[in-house]
């Protein structure tokens, strides 16, 4: 059962953005929350804690591409939507924020070093936890003011308690194997609720999200570029090539929806400009399992 599910699990993931853009239940958003840090729960016990270490060259790589490289894209790539602050705002939210939970699951079937951004989750969580209030004021022109409780709750809940708790309950082998077990399922629930739950607003604003869409799928070709090219210049091995250009290109949508809910509202709520995020990018991912591995094996030092 584990292999059928790993095997095909980028159709399950599919198949539930799918249903949950068929089968819209808005009252679904109470759980998104809780299927989140069940899901960053059981990513934090696909590896063993103790065990792992962070190449110094790959964290800074890392932590460049994330909060040098794509602030500066960000900004360039949104001057097109900056007269629509309902649409720049939660934009710059999401697309500063790097992923902590199904990068991983994509990076892993690239052949990705999803060890290693696994271990940095913590701190890349961390490190948006800090920069977002001030880079999404300034890339959106001080047209908003994030406050920093929804970001201590959201790093509390999604972070804190789930990674205590995994590296406790790592030592139970039977929970271990059953958090290991249950990722597929768990992301294919967690992607339906987020999606069902704000996929009406996605459908009916459609029209007026033509807009971002594009904004996000040139975010995707961007960012991919300049993951391979810091790679390059990096001199990165195969593998955690791989998982930075991942991790610039793959955001953080699923844990800001918390914060892009305390937004003030418009024509269009900023959870559903996050959520059309997620459909565009998760779209990106399938097809970039396939095409990634192909680039970084011409610039990889193994």
């Amino acid at each position: 059962m584990r292999e059928f599910l790993d095997r095909w699990q980028v159709g399950f993931y599919l198949a539930a953005i799918v249903f949950g853009l068929l089968v819209t239940f808005p009252s679904l958003e109470w759980a998104v929350e809780p299927m989140l840090a069940l899901l960053i729960f059981v990513t934090f016990m696909a590896v063993p804690l103790s065990q792992v270490s962070i190449p110094p060259k790959f964290l800074v790589t890392l932590l460049a591409v994330n909060f040098i490289a794509v602030p500066i894209v960000v900004w360039l790539i949104t001057r097109p939507i900056a007269d629509a602050p309902e649409l720049l705002v939660p934009a710059a939210l999401v697309l500063l924020a790097p992923c902590v939970d199904y990068v991983i699951v994509f990076c892993t079937l690239a052949g990705g070093a999803r060890e290693k951004l696994l271990a940095a989750t913590p701190i890349l969580l961390l490190v948006q936890m800090l920069a977002l209030p001030v880079l999404v004021p300034l890339i959106s022109g001080g047209r908003v003011q994030l406050e920093i409780a929804p970001f201590l709750r959201a790093f509390l809940l999604l972070i804190v308690i789930p990674l205590i708790l995994a590296a406790f309950l790592q030592r139970k082998d039977k929970i271990a194997s059953l958090a290991d077990d249950s990722m597929v399922p768990i992301m294919v629930i967690t992607l339906f609720v987020v999606v069902s739950a704000y996929s009406r607003g996605v459908t009916e604003n459609l029209e007026s999200l033509a807009r971002v869409i594009l904004t996000y799928a040139a975010f995707v070709v961007v960012m991919l570029l300049v993951g391979l090219g810091s790679a390059w210049v990096a001199k990165l091995p195969y593998r955690e090539a791989i998982a930075v250009i991942f991790s610039g290109v793959t955001r953080n949508s699923l844990v800001v929806l918390p914060i892009a809910l305390v937004l003030p509202s418009a024509v269009i709520e900023p959870a559903v400009v996050v959520v059309t995020q997620t459909l565009v990018e998760l779209i990106a991912m399938v097809v970039m399992v396939k095409l990634v591995p192909k680039m970084v094996q011409k610039i990889a030092i193994d």
